[in-house]
This record gives C-alpha cells, structure tokens and sequence, in this order.
C-alpha cells in the first residue's frame, strides 16, 4: 500500500515539473552580450561663440578590387584583391619637381654638356683664345649660353669682324663665324699701329702692313664711338680689348687715301690736328696742305711757288703750310 501510493506521488511531481518545463521559455546558455552602438562622429563643438576641430575623424576604408578569371570548366577563379590607390595633383607635382631639379643637377654638373673649345670659321686675324676671353664660354654649362649676347660681345670688342653668328648645339658644341674687314689705311701714332677700312672703322693690326698707305702721327684719328643696336638692347659692358667701336670720319678718310697718291716718292705722309696732312719732305722741312683737299693741285702749285723763293734767297725752312691757300706761311728755326 505504501509503496503504490509513493509511486502515484513521484508520478505526479514528475508530471506537475513536464507542465512547467513546457509552460517557461528555454534559458540561455550563454549570457547575452549587451549590444554595442557606434556613436555618431561629432562634426564640431561650439564653446563659447567659437567653433572647436572635431574631437574625432572617421577613418574611410579603402575599397580593395578583387580580379577573377572564368576557366574552361565553367568554374571561376578568383585572384587577390588590389587595394585602390588614388594619387593626388600634389603627389604628382611633387614627382615632377624632383625630376627637373635632378635633370639641371645632371645638365650643370656633367662634362658632357660642358662647352670644351668653340669651333672658330672664317677668322684669321682674331686668336680663338681671345675670343673666347670676350664670350667667357669655356666650361660653362650648354643651356647657359646665350648665342646673341655672344655674338654682340664679339662684334663689340672686335670691330674688324662683320657678320658674327654664334650657333649653339647639343650636347655642347659652339660654332663661331664671322667675315674680317679689309684694311685700306695704316695709321702708326708713336708706335702702335691701327688699320681702317674703307667704312672708316678702325681696329688693331695683327697682320703685315705691307702694300698699305700708312700715316704717321702724334695720336689716333678723330673719330666716333659707334654701339651697335645689340649692345644698346643687351645692354653689356665694354671690352677691355677694345673699348668701343671707333669710325673715323669719312672725309678724312678720303683725304688720307688721297694725300697718300699725292706726296713725293719716298716721303712719310704725317698728320697733325691743327695743321692736318703733310709730308716730311727730302731738303728736311715739314709741308702742311690742311684736311680739305678739293683744291689740291692749287696747294700744291703754291708750295712749289714757296720753296722756289726761299731757294732763291738760300732760306732754309723747318715748316711750309699751304692749309690755307690764301694765307701760306712758313717757318725757320
């Protein structure tokens, strides 16, 4: 009796705790985790009438490309993904910065574009060497050289050269061409000696003076500095070789070449400032006949007239001026 009624009541609390199992939600076996939320990123802060920096930036994520490749079988294989790399105006100037400033390095520092010895045509009379102490072009870097400013020192500092053409080519070749002028007059004053041509642009002598008409003298010719328009317009300073370039009158010009065909066989034809042309003549006195020859042969009948009459009275004389045929006059010691 005991033992059935124990088994009814184990029954019962066995089926009452099945009622309570089915009726109650499953527990967990875990412990659920509290959900976290992203707070929204602060654009900025405003204290006191001022607006603060965003106290944090969101980081951006890079969209990375993946590649695939469709095989025979259907099937498609997919390779590692690239990251997308996006390269700014500044990245690429600053690129292209560094590239020139290394280019000029290289074109200032290389002697390959380093100018050596210019190649000199058509010049005899002018020494390379001091042409290029004119043009300062040895050893200096190609892209420096300016070829009209070459060409405008050479002109200035040696007029006997028409037609200078300076040509420049890579990597540092220099080519410098150039026509000479022709002398037509020597003009010796106390030693030195200096060649005019026909347009009365006087420069140094470097040749033989054999074949010219010279004229001996106390100083140069008058004469006029002459700047050519690319010195006005580049604006240099003057050579020490040659200060200016220097043009003698052309009426005296004509009357020196004339004077020349003029006086004695053998005599030295002389020039002074205020006497002007003359000639040392054989009996030991100096003849002047001025710097207007248009009436030579009046000037001359003259002094042949004077030298007669002193002849005549046995005057030896040290100076005969016929400069001013309507007032000759000379002088004795």
């Amino acid at each position: 009796m005991s033992e059935i009624s124990l088994k009814t009541n184990r029954s019962r609390s066995e089926q009452v705790r099945a009622r309570r199992q089915q009726s109650s939600p499953a527990r967990p076996t875990h412990a659920a985790r509290p959900a976290v939320r992203s707070a929204p990123p602060v654009v900025s802060r405003r204290v006191q009438g001022r607006v603060t920096t965003p106290a944090y930036k969101r980081v951006g994520s890079r969209t990375r490309r993946s590649f695939s490749v469709s095989m025979e079988s259907g099937a498609e294989l997919v390779l590692g993904s690239l990251p997308n790399v996006q390269i700014g105006w500044r990245t690429v100037s600053g690129l292209l910065v560094v590239i020139l400033v290394g280019l000029v390095m290289f074109l200032t520092n290389s002697a390959t574009f380093r100018v050596s010895a210019p190649e000199v045509v058509g010049i005899t009379r002018v020494s390379p060497a001091d042409l290029l102490a004119v043009t300062d072009l040895v050893n200096r870097p190609i892209y420096m050289v300016d070829p009209q400013v070459a060409a405008a020192q050479i002109s200035q500092a040696f007029p006997q050269l028409v037609n200078v053409n300076v040509r420049v080519g890579f990597p540092a070749s220099v080519m410098i061409t150039a026509e000479e002028r022709q002398p037509v007059l020597a003009w010796e004053y106390n030693g030195p000696v200096v060649w005019i041509d026909r347009d009365g642009f006087i420069f140094e002598s470097p040749g033989d003076l054999s074949g010219l008409p010279i004229i001996h003298a106390d100083d140069l010719p008058p004469f006029q500095e002459i700047k050519t328009e690319d010195e006005e317009k580049l604006g240099f300073t003057a050579s020490s070789l040659a200060p200016s370039a220097r043009q003698m009158d052309a009426g005296l010009l004509q009357a020196a070449l004339q004077i020349g065909s003029s006086v004695p066989a053998g005599s030295d034809v002389i020039y002074k400032p205020l006497e002007g042309f003359g000639w040392n003549d054989a009996g030991g006195w100096r003849v002047f006949i001025g710097t207007d020859l248009s009436n030579l042969q009046v000037k001359l009948r003259i002094y042949q007239a004077i030298t007669q009459t002193l002849a005549e009275r046995g005057i030896t004389p040290t100076m005969i001026s016929v400069a001013q045929p309507d007032a000759p006059f000379y002088r004795v010691e």
